[in-house]
């Protein structure tokens, strides 16, 4: 059972079941709740528990807290008794955990881990919490405990940060996070450095110690009759020097790779190996802390170069460092594969569209036919795995040969796979692929000698029909007997044209369309057919029309697969156009040809490059399948113009793509010049904003002085309003969409002037607080355009409470008092995740009660209004009266008064209907008042559950109307 859920008094509580402040008053009791396995709540459970609860006692805020920064206490200061006593049974919980900072690392949000082992620290040694002074520590006079603390300390810093760093995410202090999860300014780039020179002063000290860690028996509880207490530091388990050595050079070892100092990991993890042997060889070793594993030290050593004596590399492994050489024999790997289908086909996959983009672009010479046969590969793999290959069309020697290497080892399913693989070869290829394919051992060995003859013989070259349903074509126009046969025929090949996504079944159609009307231009088959400009004229400077129409063809084909967001298939398509006009100009040589060629790969590379930016976008924020390092060098390069000049909506999803990856420094480089685009003077401009905010915490007026001419009310603006705003809803980056919401949000509060209208957003107060000339500027406009932008920046973060707050408050400004009611319970739902946490008032504001009671009495639900009275810092008991003396009201009145907590409102519920002579009322108002939880007499912590449980259940029902 969940500790939060249990409230004395209102629910029959099992006898196994133990309240969180019990472990005060029974300190033993502790240690018998740990060892019991199935234990609720669990262990990490009761860390968040008592030290959130700590927090809460703190008797005066810092003054930093006022600005709203995170912060860390160094000290005991400031905490009563009790918070004091929450603190040691944290580390008491810790302790039994042997401080498993992976443990943690899964269940305890960060800044409840920065809490946890400053404590640590200030219970060893209150000079230890002063942090940047243990750069000039001296390590070597240190106690066993204290040595551990501040190991332990420094390498919960650097694994706070690899693990951030590595989950693609930095630590954003600008971001929108929730309660548990404050940004924890201790973990950052400059704050892993200090750690990490103070672990290799640990590692490096020549004089060998041993470290003590904190055992549940070494802190000793706060009783009525000692102020402070003194911890048993020697009961604790020891830590020889050489385990200390390998768990800390393990540690050290994973940053330096991650800074890519490949160097020095490499020296730390031989320096690894060796104390890991020597710990092994120790009488009683025991892993009571270090967890590092001989397999875990082989497979680092093996990332950077060391190679273990008889090592054999995996066929993965071999198939990676082949892609680093420049993919030189790379086709034995992927065909050895197809027998041990070890690499995955994602991998084979990538590998294909890399080698073909290289190539296109002349960064890679590979062997002769080293692209077709990777390409026959794949086709051979995927038929295996029983998976979609019709859209490659290869070579008959190169498919010959990749099925020959497999044909030894395969089962039976697998052989009428390629059975049927052989058989559709032979049945839409052409005459001349289907007697080579006919020929092969391979063929004879799958396929009858009748089945080879029957597909040989027949006439199967022309994947069209030549016999149509006439229904189908009788929308054309009715042609004169003669010619009723041609335009049968051009109905069959215009069929085809819209309806296939084959490129070897489209060239054919284009040849015969262009056999039965020489003038042919495909663009009029389909109006919606469009390819951008520039493309178009690279299509018009081919030589012939065959060439001209097939590449238009694909290209169409693309760009309609990506808008329905069939990414793979619209990247075949470009490259098949690639291959064509490749193929085309290699048949004659001169110079025009070569710059033919490499200014189509060039052009037709960045259209690749865009439907991988959408793609991105499109699976947005899931990663996972996206190599989001090379596509960003990809949008560097194309930006920064070298070679043929990219348009301009290419280079606008660039800095798009830049800006959503938070790599803000090359948005600002890399668009300098003026292309006259919105989209490019407004991605820089965020970018800087962005930058500026994260390193400086603040903007500049610069940056305000750049961004707000594009949202003046003049004409040649107004024109721009539309891009604007779709240039505003594409930003997916949170920190980016935190810092337009806030723009957009100061630039409203201004333009309104009104403070009891005021919208309350976060960074709100980075951003300059005046302007000149405002009449210039549309307030409507404004607020429409925040509307957009909040709206689709809740559909990729739903439960970011500061949003829907701010979304209400538009709502409400905008005198919209339904939603904003809606966005307002919204945010009380995702702040206390579905009600399953205290509705604690440092999670709404006052001003967003006090709106919701605005917006409650407008509505003439004063009852609720006069409820929400209560959720006030100050009750207003002078609102409160007035809206629950109000006769005509549209809510559920009585129906309320059991979420009522404050005994002043009950009793001038009594009052008010004894004065109506409303007797019925009147008792359930007197059995309200008289439950037990509701006794002034009664300790803060049952008023205080009463309280919460009173504030959900009203809540609920809040939620259960108007989220209905």
């Amino acid at each position: 059972m969940d500790v939060d859920l249990l409230r004395p008094g209102t629910v029959p509580l099992s006898p196994d079941t133990t309240l969180w402040f019990e472990f005060l008053l029974h300190p033993n009791l502790l240690e018998t709740h740990l060892k019991n396995p199935v234990g609720e709540p669990s262990p990490t459970d009761l860390i968040v528990k008592f030290i959130t609860v700590a927090e809460g006692e703190k008797e005066a805020p810092p003054p930093d807290a006022a600005l709203g920064l995170p912060f860390l206490p160094t000290s005991y200061e400031g905490y009563n008794r009790r918070g004091k006593c929450l603190k040691i049974l944290a580390l008491k919980v810790a302790a039994f955990l042997n401080f498993n900072l992976d443990e943690f690392e899964n269940k305890v949000p960060l800044n409840i881990q920065a809490i946890l082992l400053k404590d640590l620290l200030y219970s060893v040694s209150p000079d230890l919490v002063d942090v940047p002074n243990h750069v000039t520590l001296d390590l070597e006079d240190l106690e066993p405990h204290a040595r551990f603390a501040v190991f332990l300390y420094h390498r919960w810093v650097l694994k706070c940060f690899v693990s951030s760093t590595i989950n693609g995410k930095p630590l954003k202090p600008n971001g929108v996070v929730g309660l548990n999860e404050i940004p924890c300014e201790e973990v950052s780039s400059g704050c892993a450095e200090r750690s990490v020179s103070v672990l290799k002063r640990m590692a490096s000290s020549k004089t060998p110690h041993y470290l003590t860690m904190p055992k549940l028996e070494t802190f000793m509880a706060l009783s009525e009759y000692v102020a402070d207490v003194v911890h048993k530091w020697n009961v604790g388990l020891h830590i020889s020097s050489n385990q200390f050595r390998c768990q800390v050079l393990m540690d050290i070892s994973t940053y330096l790779m991650l800074c890519e100092s490949y160097a020095d990991a490499k020296a730390a993890l031989k320096d690894c190996q060796t104390a890991y042997n020597q710990w092994k060889l120790e009488p009683e070793a025991e892993d009571c802390f270090c967890k590092v594993t001989s397999d875990v030290i082989s497979a680092y050593a093996i990332a950077v170069g060391i190679n273990p004596p008889n090592f054999t590399p995996t066929l993965r492994q071999e198939f990676h460092n082949l892609v680093q050489d420049q993919y030189v024999s790379i086709n034995r790997v992927i065909e050895r594969d197809n027998l041990e289908k070890e690499i995955p086909l994602l991998y084979r996959d990538c590998l294909e569209l890399d080698v073909s983009s290289e190539v296109a672009n002349g960064n890679v010479t590979v062997y002769r036919d080293g692209l077709v046969q990777i390409k026959a590969l794949n086709v051979v793999r995927r038929t295996l795995d029983g998976g979609c290959w019709q859209e490659n069309r290869v070579p008959p020697s190169a498919l010959h040969k990749g099925i020959a290497a497999v044909m030894v080892n395969v089962t039976d399913l697998e052989k009428r796979r390629l059975k049927y693989l052989v058989g559709e070869t032979l049945v839409n290829g052409d005459t001349q692929t289907c007697r080579e394919t006919s020929y092969f051992p391979t063929t004879q060995a799958l396929l009858l000698k009748e089945e080879i003859s029957a597909a040989v013989d027949a006439d199967y070259t022309d994947p069209i029909p030549h016999v149509l349903n006439p229904m189908d074509v009788d929308h054309l126009e009715s042609p004169s007997e003669p010619d009723r046969s041609i335009t049968l025929e051009q109905a069959d090949v215009v069929k085809v044209l819209i309806n296939s996504y084959d490129a070897h079944d489209l060239k054919i159609a284009v040849k015969k369309m262009l056999s039965l009307v020489v003038t042919t231009d495909l663009a009029e088959i389909n109006k919606t057919w469009e390819v951008p400009i520039p493309i178009n004229n690279l299509v018009l400077s081919l030589s012939g029309a065959f060439l001209q129409q097939f590449c238009f063809l694909l290209l169409a084909k693309a760009y309609e697969l990506d808008q329905l967001k069939n990414f793979r298939l619209a990247r075949t398509m470009i490259s098949s156009v690639q291959d064509e006009i490749t193929r085309e100009h290699n048949s004659t040589s001169g110079s025009r040809e070569s710059q033919v060629i490499g200014k189509s790969n060039q052009l037709l590379s960045w259209e690749i490059l865009l439907i991988d930016i959408h793609q991105f976008h499109a699976e947005w924020p899931d990663e996972k399948y996206i190599d989001v390092r090379d596509l960003t060098m990809r949008c560097i390069m194309m930006l920064k113009g070298e070679g043929c000049s990219p348009r301009i909506g290419l280079k606008e999803e660039c800095a798009l793509f830049l800006l959503n990856t938070c790599n803000w420094g090359a948005v600002r480089s890399a668009t300098q010049l003026n292309y006259n685009s919105v989209m490019l003077d407004l991605y820089p401009a965020i970018a800087a904003a962005c930058e500026e905010a994260f390193h400086q915490k603040k903007i500049s007026v610069d940056i305000w002085d750049k961004l707000l001419p594009m949202f003046m009310s003049n004409q040649k603006q107004r024109e721009h309003t539309i891009v604007m705003m779709t240039a505003l809803c594409s930003v997916a980056e949170i920190n980016a969409i935190t810092l337009i919401i806030s723009f957009l949000a100061r630039l409203h509060n201004i333009l309104i002037d009104q403070p009891q209208m005021e919208l309350f957003a976060q960074n709100v107060h980075l951003w300059p607080a005046v302007i000149k000339n405002p009449n210039l500027y549309n307030l409507n406009s404004i607020s429409e355009m925040l509307f957009e932008v909040l709206t689709t920046a809740l559909k990729r973060y739903s439960n970011v409470v500061n949003w829907l707050k701010l979304l209400g408050d538009l709502h409400f400004v905008n005198n919209h008092h339904m939603p904003a009611l809606r966005s307002y319970i919204e945010a009380i739902i995702a702040a206390t995740d579905c009600f399953s946490r205290p509705l604690h008032k440092n999670l709404v504001e006052d001003h967003i009660y006090k709106r919701m009671i605005k917006c409650c009495s407008t509505l003439q639900c004063h009852t609720q209004a006069g409820i929400l009275c209560q959720f006030l810092d100050e009750v207003d008991y002078t609102t409160a009266f007035k809206s629950l003396g109000e006769a005509g009201c549209c809510d559920a009145m009585d129906s309320y008064y059991d979420c009522i907590w404050d005994v002043n409102f009950l009793e001038f519920l009594i009052n008010l209907h004894t004065k109506r002579g409303e007797h019925h009322r009147k008792q359930k108002v007197i059995r309200i008042i008289g439950l037990l939880e509701l006794n002034s007499n009664n300790n803060e912590e049952i008023k205080r559950e009463a309280e919460n449980l009173r504030k959900a259940r009203f809540m609920r029902a809040m939620a259960e109307q108007y989220l209905s």
